[in-house]
């Protein structure tokens, strides 16, 4: 897939990938996921600097998981609070397992909720999605290109820079 000229980097950590790499292997042959925690340093670039999982009500399915709202809402506000109101919410991740890392058409339909949903305060989301076992790991972003109307929306695969 070629990428448009939009480019997006995001700047994630070995730890994060290991980390959802490890939630992943725990509930295969099920997907998983959870959010990404970080912060934008513009429009065009973000840094993620941890994951929340999946939460304890979660349920997880072979081709499907509905994560637990509820833990998410709450793990985002501590981190936003521990972090100085520095660090929050910027998207989401899960797995595919025993696939490839594509973003399936309810994955795009979820990244444009997300970035229309007011309370989610981020109108640029991305979205990781890895393929455990694999080692595998892709992630997109959401742009509106024009704001008033959803019709010009596009999803762009990014350029991932991985950090010690």
């Amino acid at each position: 897939m070629e990428l448009k000229t939009y480019e997006v980097k995001v700047w994630v950590s070995d730890i994060v990938i290991q980390e959802i790499f490890q939630e992943g292997r725990n509930k295969l042959p099920n997907e998983t996921g959870g959010v990404l925690v970080g912060y934008k340093t513009s429009d065009t670039e973000f840094v993620v600097t941890k994951i929340i999982g999946p939460g304890p009500k979660a349920i997880h399915r072979r081709s499907s998981f509905l994560p637990d709202q509820e833990f998410h809402e709450a793990e985002i506000a501590k981190v936003y609070l521990d972090s100085g109101c520095c660090e929050t919410y910027i998207g989401d991740w899960h797995t595919h397992p025993y696939s490839t890392a594509y973003l399936s058409g309810q994955d795009r339909s979820t990244l444009r909720k997300i970035a229309k949903y007011k309370r989610a305060r981020i109108s640029t989301p991305i979205m990781l999605v890895a393929a455990p076992p694999q080692l595998v790991f892709k992630i997109w972003t959401y742009r509106n290109k024009r704001k008033c109307a959803s019709l010009f929306d596009e999803i762009f695969e990014t350029h991932i820079n991985v950090y010690r």
